[in-house]
């Protein structure tokens, strides 16, 4: 029952996709590597909605994760 957000490419196909909102990002760049710039922003765009209308109960969420991440020292700063 949750809704889908697709974030991809300005290329890809979404014939297959099963999803309410479908975003696509500029992934061209002048190198021989694909830029992951607007879509990384794009992420934090909606990670950093998201809270702001979860409110307090999601800042608490995020804040166990990060003292998981740290008692497993997965992230070093």
């Amino acid at each position: 029952g949750a809704q889908v957000v697709y974030v991809t490419d300005q290329l890809s196909s979404t014939g297959d996709v099963h999803a309410q909102w479908v975003l696509r990002c500029h992934s061209a760049a002048p190198g021989p590597l694909d830029s992951h710039v607007a879509a990384i922003m794009l992420c934090d765009l909606l990670a950093t909605r998201v809270m702001h209308y979860a409110g307090a109960k999601s800042r608490h969420r995020l804040s166990q994760v990060e003292a998981a991440h740290d008692s497993f020292s997965e992230i070093t700063r």
